[in-house]
């Protein structure tokens, strides 16, 4: 990203600095996404919600079998499903 400037200085004059900083912005968000959700089972915020999942994988099961001990699905806390 450092040297982007200097190749499009040549073709674009200073109209390459707001450029620049478009493609750097865009980059740099598109980096930190993907380092975000690289994981997808640690249990941060963006995470899967694989204890729910379960949960309701479970309840499904013991429906179908009948059983009377059904356990209630999970409950977002402060609106974050984990």
């Amino acid at each position: 990203m450092l040297l982007l400037p200097l190749g499009l200085v040549q073709h674009l004059g200073w109209g390459a600095f707001p450029i620049y900083v478009i493609l750097a912005t865009i980059f740099t968000i598109t980096e930190r996404i993907g380092n975000r959700t690289e994981e997808p089972f640690e249990g941060k915020l963006e995470d899967v919600p694989m204890s729910a999942i379960c949960r309701n994988i479970e309840i499904d099961l013991r429906q179908q079998l009948g059983e009377d001990s059904v356990p209630a699905p999970l409950e977002p806390k402060d609106g974050v499903l984990m």
